[in-house]
Parts: structure tokens; C-alpha cells; sequence
């Protein structure tokens, strides 16, 4: 009986100790080469480094891992648009802190295989915000499901 309690006990630590570096793993390729990490200082979202030295100065709303080299980070002041109010709007950054893909999205995801799933600021003829969830590339270009660019409504504009 006691060799069996003392078996099983190895064999708990063995599932712990595989699952916790199976978690490092995946952190580590989330975040590929850059292996930048958001960090909130003062209420505000940064990145630092694997050494926990800070990268890209906390100067945003809220931010999201790296993911293809860019990261969805919020941004701006609070704004009001007739009788909505947004409390800042999403774009991308690369790995150096510049914006490459400018702040104009309510909601926008990580990018997989080139492309993220958006819904850009737009508010309709009857005062409420747009609720269309687009696809863009790395570039920011609105794209079709075969991938190819399609004309958009400017930032802001919606039909609906």
C-alpha cells in the first residue's frame, strides 16, 4: 500500500512538471521570436521583454499578445459621437511599439495565417455603432474569404 501512495505521488509531479513547462512552450511560441509580453503600469499597457525589462513604453488602453509580429493594442481618449460613447478604439503595432495599422477598430483579434477578424468604428444612420465584423490583412486591407482586397466605406461611414 505505501509503495502504490508513493508511486502515484511521482506520478503527480510528473503530470505537474509536464504540464507547467507544456505551458512555458506555448507562451513562448505565442509569442515567437519577439517573446514580448504585455504589461500594465499605472493603468496603462506596455510590453516588456522575457527579462522583464520594459520594450514598448505603457502608453495604451489595453493591449493583447504578439501574434505574426503585430499586436492589437487600444488607444485614445474616451470620445462621444452624438449619443455614443467609445472608450478608445483598436489598431496594431509591430515589435518596435510603431503604429503600422492605425487605431480604428471597436474589437480586433490576433492575426493567424496573415489575416485578423476586426469590426472597425462606424456609427449607422440611427446613432448606434456598426456591429460587421471584417477581415484584414497585415497591411489593414479590408480582404474577401479568397483573400483578396475588396473597396471599403471609409472609418466611420456605415450604411446601415
Amino acid at each position: 500500500m505505501k509503495g502504490s501512495c508513493l508511486l502515484w505521488s511521482h506520478l503527480v509531479w510528473i503530470v505537474v512538471i509536464v504540464g507547467l513547462v507544456g505551458c512555458l512552450t506555448f507562451k513562448s511560441k505565442s509569442n515567437h521570436a519577439t517573446a514580448l509580453f504585455p504589461i500594465n503600469v499605472g493603468g496603462m499597457w506596455g510590453y516588456s521583454d522575457k527579462s522583464g525589462h520594459i520594450a514598448i513604453k505603457p502608453s495604451f488602453i489595453d493591449a493583447k499578445a504578439f501574434s505574426e509580429g503585430l499586436a492589437a493594442v487600444k488607444s485614445g481618449p474616451g470620445q462621444v459621437f452624438g449619443t455614443v460613447v467609445v472608450d478608445g478604439l483598436w489598431g496594431y503595432i509591430d515589435e518596435s511599439g510603431a503604429i503600422v495599422i492605425d487605431c480604428g477598430f471597436l474589437q480586433a483579434g490576433s492575426f493567424s495565417n496573415g489575416y485578423s477578424r476586426v469590426i472597425p468604428f462606424a456609427v449607422t444612420m440611427s446613432g448606434k455603432l456598426s456591429q460587421i465584423e471584417e477581415v484584414i490583412d497585415r497591411n489593414g486591407h479590408v480582404v474577401d474569404a479568397d483573400g483578396r482586397n475588396i473597396i471599403k466605406v471609409p472609418v466611420g461611414v456605415s450604411s446601415q
